[in-house]
């Protein structure tokens, strides 16, 4: 017996939110001849919008008059889902310092549904979370909050001078995950500050080093006279220059012979 199968299928569209329209996503017509006792099977693919269900209209009639028409239609619940996308455009961000980021996220929940979901944003980089939030779903929304990027550290004291870092965008709490991913250039400007100070310490060591090695070589002078040794064959084993006149003075270096220290040993 010939019939003639109608499908339709309509569903909410939430993407204009608070606005909510009612769209037809498709419409199936095919005639076919029915045998008694038998099951027919039609299959379509189609993109539904952001909709928290869908409700297909299904009837057949026919041109024998014994035929009795049929019309049934069945509402379909669709399992919340969700995406969220970064608004904020970023240049180059300051390390250390916060900046405000704008999410734009897009669901198939209605805000009767009382459906809470998370989102996180993860700097692969350092792997820290920047940004956890727990929020109630709605078609529509929009959420600007504050984050904080800081580059790796040098010997884990002095921030690297630039860095990019890769950030991951996540929510979870819906049937089907979301992640996205961007990289951002984090510039610092306390490395600067931090090599000033390090090469001022470097400086101060160098001097002190210097100031030191002077005093600690005048005093061992001090404490230390010298004279020159002679031969062995000499009768005396050292040889008396004084200051001034007579033999008081003290032993002493010899002008001009005080670069090679091995010529000379404390006098007992």
């Amino acid at each position: 017996m010939p019939v003639g199968l109608s499908l339709g299928l309509t569903t909410l569209d939430l993407s204009h939110y608070p606005q909510v329209f009612t769209r037809a996503i498709t419409q199936f017509t095919k005639q076919f001849t029915i045998e008694a006792n038998s099951t027919y099977w039609v299959n379509s693919t189609v993109t539904v919008p952001f909709a928290p269900y869908m409700v297909i209209t299904a009837s057949y009639n026919a041109s024998n008059p014994y035929v009795v028409p049929w019309f049934t239609n069945v509402t379909v619940p669709i399992d919340p889902v969700a995406n969220v996308s970064l608004q904020t455009v970023f240049g180059s961000l300051l390390s250390g310092k916060a900046v405000p980021v704008t999410l734009k996220v897009m669901s198939n929940v209605l805000p009767s549904q009382s459906h809470y979901v998370f989102i996180n944003i993860y700097d692969n980089t350092t792997s820290k979370y920047v940004l956890t939030l727990l929020t109630q779903l709605q078609p529509v929304m929009y959420i600007t909050k504050y984050v904080t990027l800081e580059n790796s550290k040098i010997l884990g004291v002095i921030p690297e001078p630039a860095e990019y870092h890769t950030l991951t965008l996540v929510l979870t709490g819906v049937s089907i995950p979301y992640e996205s991913a961007l990289r951002v250039l984090v510039v610092s400007n306390s490395f600067l500050v931090f090599f000033l100070l390090f090469l001022g310490i470097l400086i101060l060591v160098a001097v002190t080093a210097g100031v030191v090695s002077g005093a600690t070589h005048a005093i061992y002078n001090v404490a230390h006279r010298y004279v020159r040794r002679v031969s062995g064959d000499s009768p005396r084993k050292y040889v008396r220059e004084v200051r001034g006149q007579g033999w008081g003075g003290h032993y002493v270096r010899r002008a001009g012979e005080d670069r090679d220290r091995k010529r000379y040993v404390r006098k007992e």
